[in-house]
């Protein structure tokens, strides 16, 4: 499994992960976090950090940001193309 499947399959089961400060936090219904979950959080934690910063500056982007970031990656711009195929995949962005 990878940092983003994790965190889908989370989002998929209603648990939430956000960041405060640099640490991971996490809410979610009683029974919805297995062991291997909890295993998955400490084994990709910066991955996870990493994704849900790129998340959080995404969602903040407007409209006008988002359009010349589309628009980048379809110039060709490598950067661009790879923050909008990562921001695809997590729940919650686009």
């Amino acid at each position: 499994m990878t940092a983003t499947a994790l965190l889908g399959e989370l989002h998929r089961r209603g648990v939430e992960l956000r960041l405060d400060g640099g640490a991971l936090r996490y809410r979610a219904p009683r029974g919805a976090l297995t062991d291997c979950d909890r295993g998955g959080l400490v084994t990709y934690k910066a991955e996870l950090v990493e994704l849900l910063r790129l998340e959080n500056a995404f969602a903040t982007l407007t409209p006008a940001e988002r359009a010349r970031l589309q628009l980048e990656a379809a110039e060709g711009d490598q950067l661009a193309a790879t923050v909008l195929e990562l921001v695809s995949t997590l729940p919650g962005a686009g």
